[in-house]
């Protein structure tokens, strides 16, 4: 009987594990559509800043490429949050992922 309630018990952190990587599975998708517009964006930032730069300075045009630089560096600095999140999350994805292979091996096995 402890056999079968064992096993009962591994079968139900099987699926609470499923249920909780396709969080993350989510989760990832999101942060990847959100690091991918992130990216755009810096891109387009860096290309402004590079016009910029090469045209005749004045006044108007160094406030402006200054504030264009503070957005870059606080979009960087965003992306790089971001990126870091999506790393940690993949990263117990994977351990999730490893632990939920060991009981689906567990309850193959019995």
């Amino acid at each position: 009987m402890k056999t079968v309630d064992y096993i009962n018990t591994l079968i139900k952190e099987k699926e609470e594990l499923k249920t909780l990587c396709k969080s993350h599975v989510e989760t990832i998708r999101l942060i990847k559509r959100e690091l991918s517009k992130l990216n755009n964006t810096i891109t387009k930032k860096d290309k402004k800043i590079l016009k910029l730069e090469n045209e005749s300075p004045n006044v108007k045009i160094q406030k402006e490429l200054e504030k264009v630089k503070n957005e870059l560096n606080a979009l960087k600095a965003e992306y790089d949050t971001l990126q870091r999140k999506y790393n940690d999350v993949m990263s117990e994805n994977q351990e999730l992922k490893r632990v939920f292979d060991e009981i689906e091996n567990i309850c193959d096995s019995d």
